[in-house]
């Protein structure tokens, strides 16, 4: 019989469980599968060579974790051969690195050493994150240039293919270490992934105003919610990194309606999205554009509960439906997810 461990009130069912569930204990557990199985360091090569034009990727020489690259900042994991190195840039949400970040990774391989002899080894990027690869799509560029000039290839795989790779080399290793030590790996990830649907139902709730803004919407937010199904904020900068599934919408002091998410796009020109939009109105940055879906308008008024008036929060869906006020919803929901150490 094996007894129960449980960390701050959380269940642990693997070793991995031991660091956490963040994107650095994500790529830590991962580096670590791959330093401990060359079987899945090489299942994951071997998928990419096509991809990164790899070739022959020789024999494994060493895996590292944050990495530290003069002017470039740490690498979350570097895989090397004596014929290949590969940049892993893992990410536990959505957001995939654009080309200013890859591009500092790509300037870092092929760079001459002490003695002045340049690393000639076949270089590769890889993404992963946990949109499908039709979400990456567009979002990162195919190539960087390398210190030495040469195009250094960028691939992407989410992280349910990671989880695939480790199912089958799993599978395929005879070590009945090597099997136990994949197989948490997978029930770890597999967790993780699984725990998202707490996170997936969340509402990210914000106020709309009925009045147009010079600077930057010709037209009033509560129009291009309610007349024209869309709704667009910032990547990042004070508003979310990553995509919501739902949007909530509150104005004259209570919440109106939330809506599903049934596309999002990044853009910087709300003129190819919603009718009144000019050049003039092109974004200076990224913003994500919603395409919202039918609105669920709650069966009682959920009002603000001391909130201020363009304030923002994040509630879990089923909380906003149920409790009186936003505040109240809000703050059950910080409470749901401290008890479940997330």
């Amino acid at each position: 019989m094996v007894t129960s461990l449980k960390l701050h009130g959380r269940d642990v069912g693997t070793v991995f469980d031991l660091l956490g569930r963040k994107e650095n204990d994500i790529t830590y557990s991962f580096g670590w599968g791959l330093s401990q199985s060359d079987a899945l360091a090489r299942a994951l090569l071997n998928d990419l060579t096509t991809d990164l034009k790899l070739g022959d990727i020789g024999e494994l020489t060493q895996i590292s974790l944050q990495n530290h690259i003069p002017e470039t900042g740490y690498t979350d994991i570097e895989i090397e051969t004596d014929h290949a190195h590969v940049i892993v840039e893992a990410k536990r949400g959505w957001i995939v690195p654009g080309e200013d970040q890859l591009s500092k990774y790509g300037l870092s391989m092929g760079r001459e050493d002490q003695t002045g002899s340049r690393d000639r080894r076949k270089a590769g990027i890889l993404i992963a994150a946990e949109g499908r690869q039709e979400f990456a799509k567009g979002k990162y560029p195919k190539f960087v240039k390398g210190s030495d000039g040469r195009r250094i290839p960028v691939a992407y795989r989410s992280w349910t293919d990671l989880v695939r790779f480790t199912e089958n080399t799993m599978a395929q290793v005879r070590s009945t270490n090597e099997k136990r030590l994949l197989g948490e790996l997978v029930q770890y990830l597999k967790g993780l992934m699984s725990s998202r649907s707490i996170r997936d139902n969340m509402v990210y709730v914000v106020p709309l105003s009925r009045k147009p803004s010079e600077d930057w919407t010709p037209i009033p937010p509560l129009d291009i919610v309610l007349k024209h199904g869309h709704y667009f904020h910032p990547v990042g900068h004070s508003f979310p990194k990553e995509p919501k599934n739902y949007l909530g919408f509150r104005f004259d002091a209570k919440l109106q309606q939330i809506n599903f998410v049934e596309h999002v796009e990044v853009t910087q020109r709300p003129r190819d999205f919603i009718p009144g939009f000019t050049k003039k109105y092109d974004f200076d940055i990224p913003h994500y554009m919603y395409k919202l879906g039918p609105a669920i308008v709650p069966s009682h008024d959920v009002k603000s509960g001391k909130m201020w008036p363009g304030q923002k929060l994040e509630a879990a869906l089923d909380l906003l439906l149920t409790c009186d006020t936003l505040k109240e919803a809000r703050d059950r929901t910080n409470e749901r997810f401290e008890v479940l150490g997330d």
